[in-house]
């Protein structure tokens, strides 16, 4: 069963945001993108079509969500100030 629990956010700047949801996904840690696109029109099929003819290593992200065992996930985020 999973616990809902109270987690403090982490704000990365910029380039280091996609570093961590690569070391994430290497980890085999859960992954949710939230690419920069989505703030960027309100129509999902452009949202769709802009995120499908960009190559992954140039999407832009405005938050990731990272989850799985709460060790594994601060080895990828501890070094991230605390938003507040």
């Amino acid at each position: 069963m999973i616990r809902p629990r109270r987690s403090a956010t982490r704000a990365p700047p910029g380039r280091k945001l996609a570093e961590a949801r690569n070391r994430a996904q290497r980890a085999g840690l859960g992954v949710i993108d939230f690419p920069a696109a989505g703030q960027e029109t309100n129509d999902y099929d452009d949202y769709i079509r802009r995120v499908g003819q960009t190559p992954g290593s140039d999407l832009r992200y405005c938050a990731v969500a990272i989850y799985g065992p709460r060790r594994e996930v601060a080895d990828v985020t501890g070094r991230f100030s605390l938003l507040r």
